[in-house]
């Protein structure tokens, strides 16, 4: 199944029970520490709540500074899973917090000839030695760091068979679609999990919900720490950007 298709089913059959546990779809009487919410409330993106640590800054390496990256992305993931931002409503879970934040790399501008990283070109295929292009000072810096090269915007994705990336004028395109349907496919398998076992019948439904979530951050976390090791492509499907995948691929 699509993972669209995945996320609207699960949808619409949360709308459904709407009026039930989420974490059960049972009755909410008798439940533990529950907040009784029906409606969903708004997810928001607090980048600077993850309380990442910045990346020390390596001689020689082009110029970048550190972005506070969402393990489980709050708008692209967490956010299309309405059953589970309930569950997280209920026990207190907060996608802002600590356990979901890595730092990566990003671009601090000015560059070559005091242009900004958006102004230079994609690459140069003709000459793989020009160091005045995206890819290259990318490159660069993922070298120096072992880190992933963050973005920031999310808005551009590659296309899920990966022949054909889709370029948005001089801006950089966002998570791989592969990160994303991923991150969203442990979110469904945790809302299964869930049901399966419901924590809203014992004390501890709230550490234990809040839990499991964080080891879902913890298994991206790992998956992004890969890259920095003998083998980037050990990261997959977890690429947050084209150039991590791009570099990772050469190296595959």
């Amino acid at each position: 199944m699509e993972i669209g298709e995945a996320v609207a089913v699960s949808n619409r059959a949360d709308t459904k029970n709407k009026d039930l546990c989420p974490l059960c779809y049972k009755g909410l009487d008798g439940h533990n520490k529950l907040k009784k919410t029906k409606d969903l409330e708004e997810v928001v993106s607090r980048p600077e709540q993850l309380n990442c640590q910045r990346i020390p800054i390596v001689a020689g390496a082009p110029p970048y500074t550190t972005a506070a990256h969402h393990l489980i992305p709050a708008l692209q993931a967490y956010n299309r899973v309405h059953r589970i931002v309930r569950m997280g409503q209920a026990v207190g879970y907060d996608i802002n917090a600590k356990p979901n934040g890595l730092p990566l790399p990003t671009c601090l501008n000015p560059y070559h000839d005091n242009r900004a990283y958006g102004d230079l070109p994609d690459d140069d295929l003709a000459n793989p030695e020009n160091k005045r292009t995206k890819q290259a000072i990318a490159e660069g810096v993922m070298v120096a760091t072992g880190k992933q090269w963050h973005v920031g915007s999310h808005n551009y994705k590659q296309p899920a068979d990966e022949s054909s990336p889709v370029e948005g004028g001089d801006k950089e395109l966002g998570h791989e679609v592969s990160y994303e349907s991923s991150v969203i496919r442990l979110l469904l398998e945790l809302c299964n999990d869930v049901t399966a076992s419901p924590v809203c019948e014992s004390k501890t439904e709230s550490t234990d919900f809040i839990s499991r979530m964080n080891q879902l951050s913890t298994k991206v976390a790992d998956a992004l720490n890969e890259f920095g090791r003998q083998d980037p492509w050990k990261s997959r499907p977890f690429f947050v950007s084209r150039r991590a995948y791009l570099y990772a691929k050469k190296h595959e």
